[in-house]
């Protein structure tokens, strides 16, 4: 049902012009309200998205160029303001596993769905593995949280490339696992 709300909201703030000022105003308070009563904080999540409302920003700018250009930039930004908190509400107050059950309800072949689960699974595998490199490099060092040390800045490189090994041997015994578990 809540899946089902958010496709028809997003696309009727998809077609609908930016001119019915109304309709976007009632869209933004649904969108608050609904956010309320499903106990997401607002705070949290303007803090979530702030860097992500940048970038939509940036890109509405660039829309300065196209003729009507300050009509454009603001529809972008309201756009994918609106269907960015559509969204993110529908991700917040909504389990992963009742969404893939949508999306299968929907008919998305079981390949799709089976490779976002997996996704959605290994996310969490590479913040675990990141977390737990930071926790072993704090451990070795006395002070790297100093940002004015230039050697910091050489490392990242070397750690990044250590993360993505470490993850996919984790990644691959997650995967002998769920075999010898029986999944297919």
């Amino acid at each position: 049902m809540k899946s089902g709300v958010a496709v028809v909201l997003l696309l009727l703030c998809l077609f609908i012009p930016i001119g019915w000022v109304t309709f976007h105003t009632l869209v933004v308070l649904f969108l608050l309200i609904t956010a309320l009563f499903g106990r997401v904080p607002l705070l949290g999540l303007v803090k979530r998205l702030r860097w992500i409302w940048l970038l939509i920003l940036i890109w509405s700018l660039g829309r300065f160029v196209y003729p009507g250009g300050w009509y454009a930039a603001l529809s972008t930004f309201i756009w994918m303001s609106e269907s960015l908190l559509i969204v993110t509400l529908l991700f917040s107050t909504t389990r992963f596993a009742d969404l893939l059950q949508v999306l299968t309800g929907m008919g998305v072949p079981r390949f799709l769905v089976s490779a976002v689960d997996l996704m959605y699974r290994f996310v969490f595998v590479l913040s675990d593995e990141s977390q737990r490199m930071g926790r072993a490099r704090l451990s070795r060092t006395l002070s790297i949280e100093s940002p004015a040390k230039a050697w910091t800045w050489r490392l990242q490189p070397a750690a990044i490339g250590q993360l993505f090994v470490r993850c996919a041997d984790r990644a691959q015994r997650i995967h002998s696992a769920m075999m010898a578990r029986g999944w297919q």
